[in-house]
């Protein structure tokens, strides 16, 4: 009788921890398409002492953003190109698609995704023939609803750590 009930005892125990076990395994999944409506608006970052890019972001439906961005130096505008973002739901991120002069009119450009509430990753793929996958990666992170810190890595190193800033009109 006392065998049968340590047995019981042990069981009923062992479920116990392994339910706590499963509950903090749990995770709250994050709302993709309402984090990444931070990003609407004007940004402006400065590439260096003559050269800054904007960025106009806009909703073009819930689940679809358009990206307007030029590099102005010294006055005269060194690069135009637009991209358009949309959600896949069977990836649970962003797709973008990139049309300007250097590259054709339609290619994969990046997927990018909030992996917390102030952090987004993207993985870039600036060479379509390329047999690597992801060639550049880039974190950001917000620090305000006005300021986020973006940096670059290529290879697994940081090539560049860049400032945007909204822009009010």
């Amino acid at each position: 009788m006392r065998t049968i009930f340590s047995v019981l005892i042990f069981i009923v125990l062992l479920f116990s921890f392994s339910s706590r076990i499963e509950a903090q395994q749990t995770q709250t999944k994050l709302n993709q398409v309402e984090l990444m409506k931070k990003f609407i608006g004007s940004w402006k970052m400065e590439v260096s002492k003559d050269t800054i890019s904007f960025f106009e972001v806009v909703s073009l439906s819930n689940n679809r953003l358009e990206i307007s961005s030029k590099t102005v130096c010294n006055g005269k505008i060194i690069y135009e190109g637009k991209s358009f973002q949309g959600y896949d739901k069977k990836s649970d991120t962003f797709i973008d698609i990139g049309a300007d002069e250097d590259y054709p009119p339609a290619i994969l450009f990046s997927s990018f995704w909030f992996s917390s509430e102030n952090t987004c990753e993207l993985s870039f793929n600036v060479d379509p023939s390329s047999n690597d996958k992801v060639t550049i990666k880039s974190k950001i992170e917000f620090k305000s609803p006005d300021l986020f810190i973006q940096t670059i890595t290529q290879k697994n190193k940081v090539t560049r750590i860049n400032t945007i800033t909204r822009v009010v009109n």
